[in-house]
């Protein structure tokens, strides 16, 4: 196994379980980085240990529900690989040995023999070797979502329903507010006004009436013509008997009486009351 699968391995199992960098990050208190240079096949990280990076992996796979002891025996296959390097062959092999086909002597340091699977990419470009991706959580988590998801749009539409019938109630309390405040209106104006006809004014009741006054009569003798006059504004009075003028004046306002005793001939006697 190369480290190029192992990360592409550990990314193919978050993303099957619908989580991201930042929920590892959170989960972990591992900075994503680290993460993402694990996903992507380097596993060498310059300030961290091997020991650092080997818990850092087992952390990992147990975060996302693999096999701990197994990945980090993939790590250390990994890790082995590439610090001695395929096993070397070829028309180089012999060179090391003498005449004779003896073998030359030297002190080489021995190389463990690290079984390090290897099996043809699919695909896809994913290691057969690996373990396949358990799925079960991932369909559990999508029917959880799905159930969650239907209980929150019931929600929404339930608060949505109560808003409309709260608004509706509103409007019909405000409607009948009106209707009642127009009646109470409506009682409170005056009555509307009824045409009277304006009286009829007579010329007679232009004039003022003046209180009656004692006739003379104490000065007349039943001689002559007594003549009471009410007399309104400045007037001129011409008085005559047969034809013939006996008197001519102006009256002033005020009732008066006034006796003219006529005789033939054009005599008169006077006798003012």
């Amino acid at each position: 196994m190369d480290a190029q699968a192992l990360g592409r391995y550990l990314r193919q199992s978050r993303e099957a379980r619908e989580l991201t960098l930042e929920d590892a990050e959170q989960a972990l208190r591992i900075r994503r980085r680290v993460l993402e240079s694990f996903e992507l096949g380097d596993f060498n990280i310059p300030d961290m240990s091997v020991v650092q990076i080997r818990g850092f992996i087992r952390n990992y796979a147990r975060f996302l529900g693999l096999d701990e002891q197994k990945m980090v025996d993939y790590y250390e296959a990994v890790r082995l690989a590439e610090t001695y390097g395929p096993p070397r062959g070829g028309k180089y092999a012999n060179r090391g040995k003498g005449k004779g086909g003896k073998k030359k002597k030297r002190d080489t340091q021995p190389v463990p023999s690290v079984a390090v699977p290897v099996a043809a990419r699919s695909i896809t470009d994913t290691d057969p070797s690996l373990p396949p991706v358990p799925i079960t959580l991932v369909e559990q988590r999508k029917s959880g979502g799905g159930i969650f998801n239907l209980l929150l749009r019931l929600l929404v539409a339930g608060a949505a329903l109560s808003v409309i019938v709260f608004v509706a109630v509103q409007l019909l309390d405000e409607g009948n507010g009106l209707n009642t405040n127009g009646g109470d209106i409506l009682g409170e104006l005056p009555p509307s006004p009824t045409h009277t006809p304006p009286p009829q004014i007579t010329p007679a009741a232009l004039l003022p009436t003046l209180p009656p006054e004692p006739v003379a009569g104490s000065n007349y003798t039943g001689s002559g013509v007594l003549v009471n006059l009410a007399v309104t504004q400045r007037t001129w009075l011409s008085i005559e008997t047969d034809g013939v003028h006996e008197d001519a004046e102006k009256r002033s306002r005020g009732r008066q009486s006034k006796i003219w005793a006529l005789k033939t001939g054009g005599e008169r006697e006077e006798n003012r009351g």
